[in-house]
């Protein structure tokens, strides 16, 4: 869904010195339209100009801000602070971001619709304090009384009350320093807090807040003051609507442009009369205590200025703030320097020895920050150096030989970098570039620590909408909209495990099927389910670091999903991308895909992803539990050197995971499926709840046997397979069938493809649309 009231701005256009603000600017993608020209989103090619776009709205609060410090414009030195700064940074604070990617663009667009019955009270930075329903407040109501006798009542029956014994003091210091709607939410829960009389001043000075943004809202200038008393007072007094939300927005955009000015405002050189560019520092294990500056941007505190320690030399900036000191002198050679980044610029930076001891200033963990570690050694040179704010660049090593230390980020974005290839058979239109991401790292000096490789599908005849990478200690990297139901692989990197050849099966929609090959002698083969393709050949073999890949937009069924169309590789021999698959035609190139093209899209069901793996030599079984308490993953270890096997989704997304560890000789005899049945369906749906499983020396339970919930039946369906009984080449469903008939073609293929050749195997077939298990197979031991 387009938010096209958000498409009308101003321009900002800043070159050099010269700052132009354009009104009336239509945002058409990634163009701003203006009335005699239009202007790329971000660095023009021309001229170099930088050009960014700001809410009609958010502008007048700005220029009101601006105003008030002595600003009576935008100046170049603002222009640059939003252009070093990255536009994310700005809001990462506030709860109500609207998706905001890591370049701050394409934020136009919502991953689904809005339900008009919802009840979340979520305000979003963008929304349009303009664009409100102002018959809300005509229809405004009074919550609870005045009084607080009702509210007494109302809460009689309750039997604690944690405020109940606090004084009212202390209670109304609470409410000064809560937001409006807080203060209302903690006196509906509490009679204690609702009994308290609140000070004189207190609904006045919340009136004087929220004021001056009134005629905002309302959208007249003539407003009297006496109309605005009585519509903002119902406002605050309710704390709901659209009005409240508004008066919210409006509130914390002039926080955020008042946080813009003071930036400026109090910015000075940490010494004056001395560069601010770079400043080299010799460094020695016996140099005493180092100062450094910090600006603080929503969570993140950038390093922004350097001060020796008998404040000889320094360079940067200081924000008045206080002087975090690095003692250097504690630690004992031989030394790593510790270094963590993000977006736009240093956040840490520290020292450690051999014996792990360790002196750290900054931030060294949380959204996209990376660290990085390199050796120093005495009579090293350090060099910072910085930019107009802030510290953007660390080198050192000996006199004429200095280099930048690596750090890498793997667990969040921006993962996905947007690339341009020169190629001349690769022109897009002006509003795609490839993406690429390094899930390697630098070099593929990361690979020792990926551990499983996921792609994601949304259904039958439909490309992969995107891949992810899973590292130890739960660090993941995304690329592409990863939308859909997961296909889960394991890839042992620790152990030396590397992805040494790739396939792929293009169609005319896109990219369908990823074929694998790593060194252990094991392919990781990713398809669309129902996808009737036979494997792709492996085209092309050497150790791959990175994938690159150009996605588009299907249809308006999934809004903001982009399919993969084209796919290639990087490779640790060098930094030229290498194509695996190529499916732009010269006309697809002005126009986009034909209708016609997708006519054989089945977009009514997403279809059956099916997973087996080996019930023998079991050394761990992890199973994964949602927060609906539905089993939706298995993982199984093995101790014979045998590649781990996952089963339907694993990790599930916020929820847990339960692990039971096997003896040497111990083996799995019974297997018990508890499912819940659900109530108000079209066909018969179970959903698998837990599962028991019987071995030779003892019982194991792994999720929950008896769960009812809103919907579904109260009793459990139990199916119980006996591994010892079951006859040669036979297996037995554990679970419901659906009456389509796809779903059994896929199910009688699978046993015909399967029995013949294995051994004692579980098999899960799982539907990607519910995120649930819907068959288990259990198969026997062949003869």
């Amino acid at each position: 869904m387009e938010l096209t009231w958000l498409n009308w701005l101003n321009c900002v256009r800043w070159l050099n010195s010269d700052v132009e603000v354009i009104t009336d600017v239509i945002r058409q993608a990634s163009i701003y339209q203006a009335p005699s020209t239009s202007y790329l989103d971000g660095q023009q090619v021309i001229d170099g100009s930088f050009v960014f776009g700001i809410h009609t709205a958010c502008y007048t609060i700005l220029a009101m801000v601006l105003k008030r410090v002595g600003l009576n414009c935008i100046s170049p030195i603002f222009c640059e602070l939003l252009h070093t700064i990255p536009f994310s940074k700005w809001f990462e604070a506030d709860s109500a971001a609207l998706h905001i990617e890591f370049d701050g663009r394409r934020i136009h667009y919502l991953p689904e619709k809005i339900d008009p019955k919802s009840t979340d009270e979520t305000d979003f930075i963008f929304a349009d304090p303009v664009a409100i329903s102002w018959e809300d407040i005509e229809r405004c109501t009074t919550i609870y009384p005045e009084t607080s006798g009702p509210i007494v009542t109302m809460f009689r029956d309750l039997e604690s009350d944690i405020f109940s014994k606090v004084p009212e003091e202390i209670i109304c210091s609470i409410f000064d320093n809560l937001p409006t709607k807080d203060v209302r939410n903690l006196r509906s829960l509490s009679a204690a807090a609702a009994r308290t009389r609140l000070p004189t001043r207190f609904w006045s000075t919340r009136l004087r807040e929220d004021l001056p943004y009134v005629k905002l809202l309302k959208g007249q200038s003539n407003l009297g003051y006496e109309a605005q008393y009585k519509l903002v007072k119902k406002t605050l007094r309710n704390g709901i609507g659209n009005t409240a939300k508004s008066l919210r927005n409006l509130r914390r955009i002039a926080k955020q442009a008042d946080q813009l000015c003071t930036i400026i405002r109090l910015r000075a050189p940490m010494a004056p009369g001395k560069g601010t560019s770079f400043i080299d520092f010799c460094f020695e294990p016996e140099t005493g205590p180092i100062n450094f500056s910090m600006l603080s941007v929503g969570h993140t505190r950038y390093i922004s200025g350097i001060r020796v320690s008998d404040g000889s030399d320094g360079c940067g900036w200081n924000y008045q703030g206080s002087l975090q000191r690095l003692p250097v002198h504690l630690i004992s050679p031989p030394m790593e320097l510790v270094l963590s980044n993000t977006e736009g610029g240093y956040v840490g930076i520290g020292f450690t020895d051999a014996s792990g001891k360790e002196t750290f200033i900054g931030q060294r963990s949380g959204l996209n920050i990376g660290i990085g570690k390199c050796c120093i050694k005495s009579g090293d040179i350090l060099r910072f150096d910085f930019d107009t704010f802030k510290l953007v660049s660390v080198k050192l090593g000996p006199p004429g030989s200095l280099r930048t230390p690596l750090t890498w980020m793997p667990q969040l974005p921006p993962t996905c970098t947007p690339i341009s290839l020169s190629e001349p058979h690769s022109s897009l239109r002006g509003e795609e570039s490839y993406h690429v991401c390094h899930f390697g790292g630098p070099n593929g000096c990361h690979l020792e620590t990926l551990i499983q490789i996921n792609a994601f599908f949304v259904g039958p005849g439909l490309s992969i909408t995107g891949m992810e990478f899973i590292y130890t200690k739960e660090q993941v990297q995304q690329w592409g909209t990863c939308y859909g139901t997961r296909q889960c692989k394991i890839i042992d990197g620790p152990g030396g495990e590397r992805v040494l050849g790739i396939g792929v099966t293009s169609t005319q929609i896109g990219i369908e099927q990823i074929r694998l090959r790593t060194n252990g002698h094991q392919e990781l083969v990713f398809k669309c389910p129902e996808s009737d393709y036979a494997l792709p050949a492996i085209r092309y073999k050497g150790l791959i670091t990175g994938v690159y890949g150009l996605f588009r937009s299907l249809n308006d069924r999934f809004i903001g999903v982009k399919f993969l169309k084209e796919m290639g590789i990087l490779t640790e021999s060098g930094p030229i991308p290498s194509f695996v698959s190529k499916n732009l035609t010269p006309s697809e190139l002005e126009v986009a895909i034909p209708t016609d093209m997708l006519s054989t899209v089945k977009i009514n069901s997403w279809g059956a992803f099916i997973s087996s793996a080996s019930l023998d030599g079991i050394e761990t079984v992890e199973v994964a539990i949602n927060r609906h308490k539905r089993l939706t993953g298995m993982k199984l270890t093995y101790g014979n050197c045998q590649s781990s096997a996952i089963l339907a989704d694993f990790p599930s997304r916020n929820g847990y995971t339960e692990t039971v560890c096997f003896s040497a000789f111990e083996s799995i005899m019974q297997m018990t499926c508890h499912y819940q049945v659900m109530q108000g369906q079209p066909f018969c749906r179970k959903i698998l709840k837990s599962l028991h499983i019987r071995t030779n020396q003892r019982d194991i339970t792994l999720g929950q046997t008896h769960c009812a919930c809103a919907g579904t039946a109260a009793h459990s369906q139990t199916h119980i397979v006996d591994g010892k009984h079951c006859q040669p080449n036979q297996a037995r469903i554990l679970g419901s069938t659906y009456s389509s008939s796809m779903h059994k073609r896929k199910f009688d293929e699978i046993l015909t493809d399967l029995l013949p050749t294995t051994k004692s195997k579980i098999i899960w077939i799982y539907n990607a649309e519910y995120d649930e298990v819907f068959h288990t197979i259990h198969t026997a031991h062949t003869v």
